[in-house]
Parts: C-alpha cells; structure tokens; sequence
C-alpha cells in the first residue's frame, strides 16, 4: 500500500491524513491512556497526558491484482532516516 505520492506505507509508519470534508464524525479505538505526571530528571518538569487511538480505514475502489495508492494520506519520514536507509540500500530506496 502507498501515499499519495508512492511512499511505500509499513507497519508503525506515521502518516497525516488529509480528511475529505464529507467524514465529519468519526469513531476512534483507544489503544493506550498516559495521565502524565511523572517527573523528568531534576528539573521539576512533569510528563504531558497523552492518548492514543486507533482507527480502521476501509480502502475502497481498488482494482483487483493492483496494489492500493491512498489519495488523501502523506508519509512523514525523517530526512536522516531517508539517508541512512539510502546509503544501506545503495541508493535504491523505495
């Protein structure tokens, strides 16, 4: 499967979604519930409350025998990540 421009999308890739305007309700799994709180170091400074949630997105309109390209999602990669997987791959990257 791939983004809207042929980034190949992997299992724990981050991606943004561009949500079409006609999904304005939609329902999402929690996965995980951090209240914060825990103390960084010496500093004083407290862990941010953080949530996390899941969704299922059905892919529609695909073709049989054709890989799905999804038009409405980006892949956010880490330009250092990009190199080092470059120079691994021998400039072959996908």
């Amino acid at each position: 499967m791939r983004d809207a421009i042929g980034n190949k999308l992997i299992e724990d890739s981050i991606v943004v979604w561009h949500l079409p305007k006609v999904l304005d309700k939609l329902v999402l799994r929690v996965v995980r519930v951090h209240d914060g709180g825990l103390p960084i170091g010496t500093t004083g400074e407290l862990t941010e409350p953080v949530l996390t949630l899941a969704i299922d997105v059905p892919i529609g309109n695909v073709k049989g025998g054709h890989e799905p390209q999804l038009g409405d999602f980006m892949c956010l990669r880490d330009p250092r990540s990009e190199e080092m997987l470059n120079k691994v791959a021998g400039g072959r990257t996908q």
